[in-house]
């Protein structure tokens, strides 16, 4: 978890760069509980453009990341995007817009974040499970190409996490939360070998035995997933299209604007 001074230190550093933010948080290997001292910080973060922008010639983007600095011995940069890009990803199914949202970390948090959140449970489809097969089948080529340990580490967990959440519809990140539905999973292991780093303890045997729960976390899923619906129902989306609308209307001037209705 963070202290104090690290969830200040990102709050204020994302601030001077990211006008409305409806939320800032921690992701990656520190959001999931497997962090070593090398890990970097991981910091990502959701605002809403000024309504008048969008009228404009052109158009802001979307998505952007801050400029790099030195905190804490590591060099971090935040990761931004604007809540509609970041709504219709989650219609998508995108896993890892998921897993920001739901972050048992989230350092900075307004009003708007809690129904944002309530959406991203909403939004749990089959297209969600399609998209931690697609995770795993990356992280496992990486680990192929690369033989890095993360790789293959995060291949189980998106594993674990996709299984349990096709079994219990409980949504859960970090890592000790999964020992009490996978006690005798080998994640563990693999989170000794990264933390320690002592890579000599990835072997064929163990590399062998991940590669089976892997593919025994998958079978279970397509088994389950039935129960989800393909897509997200008229209702969410209706919701979702007036949770956007008012949003937007809260939000319609940016500070740094001049321009401002008349009534004749």
């Amino acid at each position: 978890m963070l202290d104090i001074r690290s969830n200040k230190t990102f709050i204020n550093y994302a601030l001077k760069y990211i006008e409305n933010p409806l939320f800032i948080t921690v992701t990656g290997s520190r959001m999931y509980g497997f962090a070593n001292w090398h890990s970097d910080w991981d910091v990502y973060s959701v605002f809403v453009e000024p309504s008048i922008n969008l009228f404009k010639l052109n158009k802001p983007n979307p998505v952007f990341t801050t400029p790099e600095i030195e905190l804490y011995n590591k060099r971090i940069s935040v990761k931004v995007e604007e809540i509609e890009h970041l709504i219709n990803k989650l219609i998508n199914g995108d896993v890892k817009t998921l897993e920001r949202i739901l972050s048992p970390i989230v350092t900075m948090e307004t009003k708007w974040y809690f129904d944002l959140a309530n959406f991203a449970n909403k939004l749990i489809t089959q297209k969600v499970f399609l998209s931690y097969f697609s995770n795993i089948d990356s992280c496992i080529e990486r680990f192929k190409e690369k033989g890095e340990e993360k790789y293959i580490l995060y291949a189980l967990r998106y594993s674990l996490t996709a299984s349990m959440l096709a079994e219990t519809k409980k949504f859960v990140l970090e890592c000790k939360d999964l020992d009490i539905f996978y006690p005798s999973t080998t994640l563990y292991e693999l989170i000794d070998i990264k933390v320690a780093k002592n890579f000599n303890n990835l072997n064929d045997d163990l590399i062998r035995r991940v590669y089976f729960e892997i593919d025994y976390n998958k079978k279970m899923v397509n088994e389950l997933i039935h129960k989800f619906p393909e897509v997200p129902s008229k209702e969410v989306l209706n919701e979702i299209d007036e949770f956007l609308i008012s949003i937007r209307l809260e939000h319609t001037y940016s500070e740094k604007s001049k321009i401002k209705f008349i009534n004749y």
